[in-house]
């Protein structure tokens, strides 16, 4: 007997060819939020995957001696423009109420004491520096991710920068 053969009509078509290829997204902008103080971690205003804005305050380090070395700063600072009295020393010595002598050994000493406040000017911006660096906030708008510590724990951020979460700019891949 004859074999069968099947025949099948051709049709006419648009066909789309793909191919896949391997790949990954990428944000935009990519920050570690990272602790440069020691301290207790106190609040975490966090919620992982979250969106944040830019200045969103999200991570606490305890301020409490920052605070203080930032009061004691601004002592030493007005006890050091206290001492210079140079000026005043010379109104005095006008109307004879100090000594020429006092007027000349006020006069040989003020330039230790601007140095001195010199010194208490710079200890105070680095004392509000540190006390700024304990309110982490969000440098752009974008999604956090989860915490790498929880509030209690000791962040001993002083001698290496500690990364506490990821922010992304997510709004283009």
């Amino acid at each position: 007997p004859a074999p069968s053969i099947s025949v099948a009509t051709p049709e006419v078509k648009d066909i789309t060819l793909t191919k896949d290829y391997p790949g990954y997204l990428s944000s935009e902008l990519t920050v570690n939020l990272v602790a440069r103080v020691n301290g207790y971690l106190r609040t975490s205003h966090l919620k992982a995957g979250s969106k944040v804005k830019k200045g969103d305050l999200i991570f606490v380090i305890e301020p409490d001696t920052y605070q203080d070395n930032v009061t004691q700063a601004e002592a030493a600072l007005k006890t050091s423009k206290a001492q210079l009295d140079y000026e005043r020393m010379k109104e005095a010595a006008k109307s004879g109420a100090v000594s020429q002598i006092q007027v000349l050994q006020a006069q040989s000493t003020v330039a230790e004491m601007e140095a001195s406040v010199r010194n208490s000017e710079a200890a105070l911006n680095t004392a509000r520096t540190n006390l700024g660096y304990c309110y982490i906030r969000a440098p752009f708008d974008g999604s956090i991710t989860r915490a790498s510590y929880d509030v209690g724990n000791f962040i001993n951020g002083a001698a290496q920068p500690v990364t506490l979460a990821t922010l992304y700019k997510d709004d283009l891949m």
